[in-house]
């Protein structure tokens, strides 16, 4: 297995365990402050409402994207979100 395939692993196992606090990857554009030119994701939950210490890292939104779970579904983004946020994954 390869450190990539490791790593999605990861994620998925992560996200599936977290199922009962309803997971969600929030994408950031890669103008933050602490990961400048870096789309980021983290996973955040909704019960109770925390961001976790999960955080994946790309050069693109398409690098972000293909890490994510496979069954997670694009919701967008609300006209009040930051504008920092690019979309979010449930």
């Amino acid at each position: 297995m390869t450190p990539e395939q490791e790593r999605q692993q990861h994620i998925c196992a992560a996200y599936r365990a977290a199922q009962s606090a309803i997971p969600m990857f929030v994408v950031y554009r890669p103008i933050t402050s602490d990961h400048p030119g870096k789309w980021v994701a983290r996973m955040h939950l909704t019960e109770p409402a925390a961001a976790t210490d999960l955080l994946i890292e790309a050069d693109t939104l398409v690098g972000i994207r293909i890490q994510l779970p496979p069954e997670a579904v694009n919701i967008g983004r609300y006209f009040y979100d930051n504008p920092v946020i690019e979309e979010v994954w449930l």
